[in-house]
């Protein structure tokens, strides 16, 4: 980004060289910013460089190290999900979720009860509760960085009959009793909707 500003006849340009890097461990890299600064002021030139860290640069999936990296087996799947919170809205009362749930059965069909129901794209509102019955099956749902360097797989499920923001799942845990999480748009945001296991 360049800006280029002009008052009391001081030209100040300013360059912005920012590279944001992320390590694939559990600390992030921070984010690095140079600044270069010209001044002309009156025939007196005055070349200031400085280099600033700041820690504000590199967002992290709050979730990311809970995640399902290694696939669940069936039958440690199978069973009830109560809710347990959501991070999109102060709006939703207790009496409001105090049914949802999601069972998942040994036949490889479901039945949600009740499920909060979200919708938008950044900005996110409860649109009632829905129920449906429909078939899950095992799923890869997106990549998490290691501590390598490199990615692993995130497991969860597709269920059918659900509206899109609710088809896709994840496990959350790296071992049994796993509990269900809902990601709602960039995961760094930390706006999901967690159910855990009865």
């Amino acid at each position: 980004m360049l800006i280029y500003l002009s008052k009391n006849k001081a030209n100040i340009q300013v360059g912005f060289i920012r590279k944001l890097a992320c390590s694939f461990t559990d600390l992030c890299v921070f984010t690095r910013l140079v600044v270069i600064i010209y001044i002309d002021m009156k025939s007196k030139f005055l070349l200031v460089a400085c280099s600033l860290i700041f820690l504000a640069g590199c967002q992290f999936d709050p979730f990311a190290d809970d995640l399902a990296t290694e696939q669940p087996k069936t039958k440690d799947l199978i069973g009830t999900y109560l809710f347990e919170k959501q991070t999109l809205t102060n709006n939703l009362t207790e009496k409001e979720t105090n049914s949802s749930k999601i069972t998942l059965k040994p036949d490889s069909t479901f039945n949600a009860i009740d499920i909060p129901n979200f919708t938008g794209q950044s900005d996110f509102h409860f649109n009632g509760l829905i129920s449906a019955n429909g078939k899950w099956h095992i799923a890869t749902n997106g990549i998490v960085a290691n501590g390598s360097g490199g990615t692993d797989p995130v497991w969860g499920m597709d269920l059918d009959s659900l509206p899109g923001n609710l088809q896709h799942i994840e496990f959350l845990g790296k071992k049994p009793p796993y509990k269900l999480i809902v990601t709602y748009g960039d995961p760094d945001e930390g706006t999901v909707m967690i159910f855990k296991k009865l």
